[in-house]
């Protein structure tokens, strides 16, 4: 079966999809390669306030707040620079926390949910 993929997935694309790749030369020959295509929730650094989490303040001076009034459990918190590098990883218990000692400069929170990614937002450490 052939299927072309575009676009951008919508919520009711959350989960994942199984992919076998084939690819014929000239000759006949073939071969294949199979992968997952894992679709999270979709969302962007705006949608974490819509959601009810709210990040402050921002601009960081020494701590920041991490507040859940949103319907999502968060399970996961992944902190990396503009690099890509993980800065901080670490898993969520309460939905409501603080966090110190983070470097200074711009860094790229991300929360996870057990549905995937809720979303990112730009942090400013001062």
């Amino acid at each position: 079966m052939l299927q072309a993929f575009s676009g951008t997935p919508t919520d009711g694309d959350i989960g994942v999809i199984s992919i076998r790749v084939t690819a014929t030369d000239s000759e006949g020959a073939t071969i294949s390669d199979d992968f997952d295509l894992i679709v999270n929730m979709i969302t962007s650094i705006n949608h974490l306030s819509e959601l009810g989490i709210r990040v402050f303040p921002n601009p960081i001076l020494g701590e920041v707040t991490i507040q859940n009034n949103s319907e999502y459990k968060i399970d996961l918190l992944i902190i990396s620079d503009l690099q890509g590098r993980k800065v901080l990883e670490r898993e969520v218990t309460d939905q409501s926390f603080k966090l110190k000692d983070l470097p200074k400069g711009y860094l790229i929170m991300e929360l996870i949910g057990e549905n995937g990614s809720l979303g990112t937002t730009r942090l400013i450490v001062k």
